[in-house]
């Protein structure tokens, strides 16, 4: 099925709706999950290594004569503090799923800039399309975020 050709202004209006949603919506959103996905990653890393550190310095410590044994029970209560926070706030759970969304953002953009798949076919069906699957990722991840959010909202209230 052809479509008909759309006149110049019709170009235009379409030109200033992908602008539009290419800055004010999509780049937003990118940039949002990236840099949450960064920050979780940074976090859940030093938290691990806080814990698989603190966590191989125990044993060493007690095998040694003369160690200070309040610093081995800082250490231990490090490693359970640490594990603590990681399931109280799931940075690493975070990270992925920003990470996720970030980057089926971009594949959407990509597919888009070079008309194809789905992509390859008029401009305005192309544009549309592209919104309502940028649309779905996000809302999968609102989605997904807010029963993280609830699940830890109970964790909380049941301790």
């Amino acid at each position: 099925m052809t479509t008909a050709p759309i006149s110049e202004q019709e170009l235009r209006q379409l030109q200033a709706r992908i602008d539009s949603y290419m800055t004010n919506r999509w780049l937003d959103q990118y940039t949002y999950y990236s840099k949450k996905a960064t920050y979780n990653k940074q976090v859940y890393q030093r938290v691990r290594l806080i814990v698989v550190l603190s966590g191989l310095a125990i044993p060493v410590l007690v095998t040694i004569p003369n160690t200070a044994t309040w610093l081995t029970a800082v250490l231990g209560l490090l490693v359970s503090a640490m594990t603590a926070v990681e399931a109280i706030y799931h940075y690493g759970d975070n990270w992925r799923a920003f990470r996720q969304a970030a980057e089926q953002l971009k594949r959407e953009r990509i597919y888009y800039d070079a008309g194809v798949g789905r992509y390859a076919t008029d401009p305005v069906t192309a544009f549309n399309t592209f919104v309502e699957h940028c649309e779905d990722i996000m809302a999968q991840e609102s989605s997904t975020f807010f029963k993280r959010d609830e699940q830890m909202q109970q964790a909380s209230q049941q301790r």
